[in-house]
């Protein structure tokens, strides 16, 4: 526990009520702003007040009326992160240095200067704060102040965040000596190969490419071997903000309040004096779960870039799947994690057959309540048919040219009531005729 002398007071009001705490000043603000710490550490008494300095103790019916519980760890919990920490002007501007230092370390390390594709120096982004004045604040959470450091380091500075996958293959003697360089980043996949030698593939900062590279050299006698590197970029919706600078306004953005969004699904553009959103190809929006089909469209050594009929392609590494795919191949798999680019999960091949491309919103329609639509296509055509979210409809059909004129009756009459009734009828008239 920390001493009581050294302790500070967070504070919370609810319905009328008052409730205080002891705390570690540095720890509770810590805890606050979503780091880990010790819980023993960070109370200087297991105590909950209504007035702290008279060691008035609040009343234990209150406490569990407005919190639920009287256990203290989980009260002191909610004051804190609820609740205001008291801290003294000394602790406070700490505390700013602190974040400043933070905030500087997080973008030398993921920031880079676009125009030589190298990191950007602390002491430079020093200078380039100081060129702007700019006052470090804790009235808001880091991450909002990050984004909005950056914001303003642009006026100055190229700088960027994109990322990259950084593939490479590692001599089995050198794996064990590279593990300190490997382990300090993101890793998307590790694969053994009978060789012994590791296939590792890191998702990093553009910046710190040429910094990774030179050191597995060193550490390798240069038989590191760098297979592969794309750049992954940041995926916008609808609605996004993308920046509050004064810049020439591209297409799918939109002016509110000085402020500059995404009016679409795309690929975020954005430069020093420019910024712009390239859609997506056509209106499918991924969410997560969402059963897809995608076409191989280039294999790697380590996994697998997949079409899955939108401007940004995925990637699979090799290690998850139990048999190799060709170029070219259909699979059906479902979305398993959207960040700046997209994972796919429970990935299958599908057999030789056709595919259609519609319109996604159409999708729901195609597919019907409790998929009855669907299961209509299927029995009387005499068809296997795969749909996708994403718009692609793989198929294998005895009548092949029917189905695809049954999709097009549902695509261009969506909007029609009692439509799963007039496809059967429509299908089985077509079948007679045969």
């Amino acid at each position: 526990m920390v001493k009581l002398e050294d302790a500070v007071l967070a504070r919370l009001d609810k319905n009328g009520h008052h409730f205080e705490i002891w705390v570690d000043p540095r720890l509770a603000w810590d805890y606050k702003h979503g780091k880990s710490v010790g819980f023993n550490d960070m109370f200087a008494m297991d105590e909950v007040y209504s007035d702290a300095k008279k060691g008035k103790e609040a009343s234990q019916e209150i406490i569990k009326q407005e919190f639920g519980t009287d256990f203290f760890e989980d009260v002191a919990k909610k004051i804190i992160l609820d609740g205001d920490v008291q801290l003294t002007t000394s602790q406070k501007n700490e505390m700013v240095e602190r974040r400043k230092n933070e905030i500087i370390d997080y973008i030398a390390k993921n920031a880079h200067d676009p125009q030589s594709n190298t990191p950007i120096p602390p002491q430079r982004i020093i200078n380039a704060l100081e060129q702007l004045k700019y006052k470090f604040s804790l009235s808001r959470k880091k991450e909002d102040e990050i984004n909005e450091v950056i914001l303003k380091l642009q006026k100055v500075l190229p700088i960027s965040l994109e990322k990259i996958i950084l593939s490479f293959e590692i001599p089995a003697k050198y794996v064990g000596k590279t593990q300190g360089i490997i382990h300090k980043y993101d890793i998307k996949e590790e694969k053994w190969l009978p060789s012994g030698n590791l296939v590792a593939s890191l998702n990093v900062p553009v910046g710190v490419k040429p910094s990774i590279v030179n050191n597995l050299n060193n550490i390798t006698h240069g038989e590191v071997i760098v297979k592969e590197w794309f750049i992954m970029k940041k995926i916008v919706v609808p609605g996004d903000f993308l920046t509050d600078e004064r810049k020439k306004l591209g297409s799918n953005v939109y002016l509110k309040e000085n402020k500059v969004y995404s009016s679409v699904l795309g690929i975020l553009s954005e430069s020093n004096d420019y910024v712009s959103v390239i859609p997506l190809n056509g209106p499918y929006v991924p969410q997560i779960g969402d059963a897809v089909i995608g076409i191989i469209k280039l294999e790697m050594s380590n996994g697998y870039i997949i079409d899955i009929n939108m401007a940004l392609d995925c990637f699979f590494p090799k290690s998850l799947l139990k048999k190799s795919l060709q170029v070219g191949d259909v699979i059906f798999a479902r979305i398993k994690e959207i960040s700046d680019f997209i994972d796919l999960e429970n990935i299958n091949l599908l057999p030789k057959g056709r595919i259609i491309d519609v319109p996604s919103v159409k999708i729901p329609r195609i597919i019907g309540k409790n998929d009855s639509m669907l299961n209509i296509l299927k029995k009387n055509t005499a068809s296997n048919v795969v749909v996708g979210k994403n718009g692609w409809i793989w198929y294998f059909s005895k009548s092949p040219l029917v189905l695809e004129k049954a999709i097009d009756l549902i695509v261009k009459n969506s909007q029609k009531s009692n439509l799963t009734n007039f496809i059967d009828d429509y299908l089985k008239k077509q079948i007679k005729r045969k």
